[in-house]
């Protein structure tokens, strides 16, 4: 479910504790080497676990989307008995179908009340199919 879901781009902040050497000497080697600098962080970010920046982004992410205000909620609910078990069973494979609406653009009144008829045959049609398989699985 997750690999499928919708993404939204988001920046997460996060905090990392990492050992770094003295500004003094991290400008001793800037000014005695030739692209000291670069070297010097090389050396600093190769000697980083990975470990730790994925513990620091998951507590980023974790403190991003906060507690659970409401405990119960996104929550399974348990089953007391085997029939209700087995009345629910089917519903996981059921998947409703959906009214295709079309895009309106300048349409006349007559052509909108068309469209709302066919509309509305669509919504009675599939609510009749779904009360159809309500009935069966009761």
């Amino acid at each position: 479910m997750m690999e499928k879901s919708k993404k939204v781009d988001t920046e997460v902040n996060m905090t990392l504790v990492i050992q770094l050497p003295s500004s003094k000497l991290f400008d001793v080697i800037r000014d005695s080497f030739e692209d000291g600098d670069s070297k010097a962080l090389e050396y600093i970010i190769e000697n980083i676990d990975i470990s730790d920046i994925k513990e620091a982004l998951k507590a980023g992410i974790k403190e991003m989307y906060g507690p659970n205000e409401d405990p119960e909620d996104n929550k399974l609910k348990e089953f007391h008995s085997e029939k209700e078990i087995e009345h629910y069973k089917g519903y996981a494979d059921y998947e409703p179908e959906v009214v295709e609406e079309p895009i309106i653009r300048d349409v006349s009144k007559k052509q909108m009340d068309e469209i709302q008829k066919s509309i509305d045959k669509q919504v009675n049609d599939i609510t009749a199919k779904a009360n159809k398989v309500l009935a069966i699985k009761d």
